[in-house]
């Protein structure tokens, strides 16, 4: 018999079945069999409840889960470790039944009360933030093992340490890190920083102090439900609280309950349509206030989305000074998808813990110049610093990782797995402080050259975290000349990005592919794959280049770049290139060869456009919230080394990438420029055409090579990628997750008289010159139609000419239709 003042205290932690133990649920509701005494688990999956009834039976449930039942001590204090195991069907259908849907009610209020609830209507607010991250390769079978590729790594697997999930799978850790930091947002206009304060980090192929440490605090974990959309692995997926959500989903009113003495709607979410960009899951939507309190949702099973097999996010928010709701915690799981039966997949799990909230404590402009900065001794923290600093302690695997992640590192096997990858994505291979390649240009084939061979490098940041040189030498077997480049930057200030550089070159180009003149300015994955290609077509009009340069680039403010390049270049046309010009357009003179000195001044602005420095260069991890806008003045200078042509060149270009909301997303870009001056014609601009099979957005498809040119020109691009809008709904294609894309391209402009005067009939050998064609009074237009995401990496597109469909003004009969294939890498 137990007396009535004679409590019953169980105490413990949830976590899902056949996951890790760094993946507790979170939100569970907890009780005594036969009462009314309930809690639910906190954001780590801790629990704490106490009764003085007789009963015996803790009843633990949720939503998608199978209900558990477990017998307890009455009387006694207990601490239990509980795991729920997913119920597979439970949201699977969902019934609508006719009549009111009460959970309508308080969406509709949630949607009305969105933007006072937002954190982005506070003029200033900033935290502490502590964030932890892991990642494990989780699926290493036995015939995983023995596979050829991991057989090197056999007695690693097979060590009696060899860590196992809760499902008895093999797991091998490869990163684990932690970072403490200060993070400060100003919401008008928008700015944000990071100071990092500590960063452990331990991981394979990444060091202390590495660059990935900008990438690991709190700007990494910022998921705003208050937004119509949310931007994850570069897709919008839509809010349940959106304009418009109704449309996409399912919602149902479970139960009310209070949360830290707010009373809270408990709703839950499906997809009217499971391949939509939306999430299933839980909600708790506070009662007065209609703000999202705690949501735990991940990414629907049949999602078009590639390479992941699972994605969940917890976030539990918190009220400050009664003002708006900021992330107190949060917490995201990967769970990328294996390519195959007999290979690995990874897992990562993402943790954030937000404190010591201050808000409205405005900073000025200046202060966001920088947008991660690091503390002197981010990298020196000892373990009395991280005791301090972590939200809990670390679990038994995660301790295990950090002496695992070290063993494995010392294996030579992995250095050369990690090589190979880096070939693969990044051209080059490693060895000690230099990185051999590009080895897509390794062999080539032109008309000038035949055969070409070409080995460069460049070094790597074990060789300095301050300077980078970049060295390549090539060698034709049909002309049997050496070509060679040799160039090098170095770092002035990390702080505020400044770097110097030279550079010299003697080898060939080809017009109006190397030579940056195509009016676009980014570069696409397939850049390289197209002008190793384009060197082999027939016609290419190819020169010799002796190029002399030196640069200087800065950023003095946070969105701002700056770049002065002055430049010393010879031109002579090689191979069935024939090129001439009059030195005097009333007079009988020609030349075939050129020397021009230019100095360049370019400003670049990108609004919260996020980069960080990787070994000695940079890479952008965020995109610009606005359009990118590049503005480019070019003075050329005569009799200054040799240049022997006074002109100015202008140009703007117009840039973005952008939601276009159930239409997917979209890129765009608008150059328009104009030159001043008289001068041969290889100086102007020469629109890229394409007559390789290769797509690349940084060309025309259609447009055979030199087919216009001009000095005041406009180019055009709009790609619209429509993710899975169309195939989602055609049954039999939905497990292929293929994707539409469409486009339009056009260009438009003149050659001035004068420019058109310094053209002969002949070059200086007799031989009639290679044509020059120009525009009439319409543009050149192009648009195109295709699948994207065929077996997750290729594009297949057919294009159609919408203009210039005669030859008339064509050096060859215009290809009014064609095909392309290209490389597009995208969750």
């Amino acid at each position: 018999m137990v007396l009535a003042q004679e409590e019953t205290i169980v105490s413990g932690k949830i976590f899902e079945k056949g996951r890790s133990e760094n993946e507790p649920l979170p939100f569970v509701s907890i009780g005594f069999k036969g009462t009314t005494t309930g809690t639910t688990s906190d954001f780590e999956g801790r629990f704490f409840i106490k009764t003085k009834s007789p009963s015996d039976t803790l009843v633990i449930s949720y939503i998608g889960y199978k209900i558990r039942y477990i017998k307890i001590h009455r009387g006694q204090k207990q601490q239990l470790i509980i795991e729920l195991e997913q119920q597979i069907n439970d949201l699977e259908e969902v019934v609508v039944k006719p009549g009111i849907n009460p959970a309508i009610r308080i969406i509709k209020k949630a949607q009305e009360m969105r933007d006072r609830n937002d954190q982005n209507r506070l003029t200033a607010f900033e935290y502490d933030s502590y964030n932890k991250i892991d990642v494990s390769m989780n699926n290493i079978s036995g015939k995983m093992k023995s596979n050829t590729v991991f057989k090197p790594l056999k007695n690693l697997l097979d060590t009696v340490n060899q860590m196992k999930n809760d499902e008895g799978k093999y797991i091998l850790p490869i990163f684990i890190s932690e970072t403490f930091s200060h993070y400060y947002q100003n919401t008008n206009p928008s700015k944000s920083k990071e100071i990092v304060k500590g960063s452990n980090v331990s991981g394979i192929g990444v060091e202390q102090g590495s660059y990935v440490i900008d990438l690991l605090g709190a700007g990494m974990l910022q998921f705003n439900f208050n937004q119509n959309r949310l931007r994850i692995l570069g897709k919008d997926f839509i809010s349940p609280i959106a304009s418009g959500s109704m449309g996409y989903y399912i919602y149902t009113l479970l139960d009310s309950m209070d949360i830290e003495g707010t009373k809270c709607f408990k709703i839950k979410l499906n997809l009217r349509r499971e391949e939509d960009l939306g999430f299933i899951g839980m909600m708790w939507i506070a009662d007065s206030s209609f703000a999202i309190k705690r949501i735990d949702v991940e990414l629907a099973p049949s999602a078009n989305v590639n390479f992941v097999k699972r994605m969940k996010i917890q976030q539990e928010m918190i009220l400050i000074e009664g003002a708006a709701w900021l992330p107190e915690k949060v917490r995201m799981t990967f769970d990328l998808a294996e390519m195959s039966k007999n290979t690995n997949g990874f897992i990562a799990n993402m943790y954030r813990s937000n404190s010591r909230f201050i808000i409205n404590n405005q900073k000025g402009i200046d202060f966001f110049n920088i947008s991660v900065e690091r503390d002197e001794h981010v990298s020196e923290r000892d373990s009395a610093f991280w005791n301090q600093k972590r939200s809990e302690p670390f679990t038994k695997v995660e301790t295990q990782m950090f002496s695992k992640i070290d063993s494995v590192k010392k294996l030579p096997v992995v250095k050369t797995y990690l090589d190979i990858l880096r070939l693969v994505l990044d051209g080059h291979y490693r060895i000690g402080k230099l990185d051999w390649g590009p080895y897509v240009f390794l062999v080539g084939y032109n008309n000038v050259e035949d055969v070409r061979f070409r080995l460069g490098f460049k070094t790597n940041d074990g060789f300095s975290n301050k300077c980078q040189l970049r060295t390549y030498i090539a060698y034709g077997t049909g002309d049997q000349k050496v070509k060679y480049g040799i160039s090098g930057d170095y770092i002035l200030s990390k702080k505020r990005w400044t770097t110097i550089g030279a550079a010299y070159k003697d080898d060939y180009d080809i017009l109006g592919v190397t030579d940056n003149t195509g009016g676009f300015t980014q570069k696409d994955a397939t850049s390289n794959i197209f002008t190793a290609f384009s060197f082999a077509v027939p016609r290419a009009r190819i020169n010799r280049t002796i190029d002399y340069r030196i640069k200087i680039e800065t950023q003095p403010f946070r969105d701002w770049t700056f770049q002065a390049i002055l430049q010393n270049t010879w031109f002579h046309p090689e191979g069935n290139f024939y090129f001439a010009y009059k030195t005097d357009p009333n007079g009988s003179e020609i030349k075939d060869d050129f020397t021009y000195t230019a100095a360049t001044f370019e400003l670049r602005y990108a609004y919260k456009e996020v980069m960080v420095l990787r070994g000695v260069e940079r890479t952008r991890i965020v995109r610009a919230k606005a359009p990118i806008v590049t503005f480019t003045y070019t003075r050329g200078l005569k009799d200054i080394l040799g240049g022997q042509f006074d002109y100015d060149k202008v140009q703007l270009n117009f840039s973005q990438h952008i939601s276009t909301g159930i239409f997917g997303n979209a890129d765009y870009s608008f150059t328009i420029g104009k030159i001043f001056g008289q001068l041969p014609y290889p100086l102007l601009d020469v629109p890229r055409g394409n007559q390789t099979f290769f797509y690349s957005d940084n060309n025309y498809s259609l447009m055979n090579m030199y087919d216009f040119i001009a000095n005041e020109y406009s180019h055009f691009r709009y790609v619209q990628h429509f993710e899975g809008l169309f195939f989602n709904r055609i049954p039999l294609l939905r497990k292929w997750r293929l994707r539409n894309f469409a486009l339009v391209k056009a260009t438009y402009g003149a050659m001035s008289n004068q420019d058109q005067n310094l053209l002969p009939r002949v070059n200086k050998l007799g031989y009639p010159i290679s044509p020059v064609m120009m525009f009439e009074k319409v543009p050149y237009v192009e648009v195109g139609y295709g699948i994207e995401n065929i077996f997750r990496f290729f594009t297949l597109g057919v294009f159609n000419r919408l203009t210039y469909l005669e030859k008339g003004n064509s050096l060859r009969q215009p290809r009014n239709w064609g095909i392309n294939v290209g490389i597009r890498f995208a969750f």
